[in-house]
C-alpha cells in the first residue's frame, strides 16, 4: 500500500468520525424545539437548557 492510499484511507476514517460526532442541526419553527415554547423567528430553542436536552436527546436517537 502506497503512502498516498494510507493517506486516502486516514482520511475517509476522519470523516467518518466526524460525521458520526457531530451537532444535530434543524430548522427554526417559531417553537422551541424542545419545550414547544413559541419563539422569535430564526430560534430554534428558549435557552441553553433546551438546547443542551435537544441535542442530547438527538444523539441518543442515532
Amino acid at each position: 500500500m502506497s503512502i498516498d492510499d494510507r493517506a486516502s484511507e486516514q482520511e475517509t476514517l476522519w470523516r467518518a468520525i466526524a460525521l458520526a460526532h457531530r451537532k444535530p442541526e434543524a430548522p427554526a419553527t417559531g417553537e422551541c424545539l424542545c419545550c414547544g415554547e413559541t419563539m422569535s423567528a430564526g430560534r430554534r430553542w428558549c435557552d441553553a437548557v433546551c438546547r443542551d436536552d435537544w441535542e442530547r436527546l438527538q444523539r441518543a436517537r442515532r
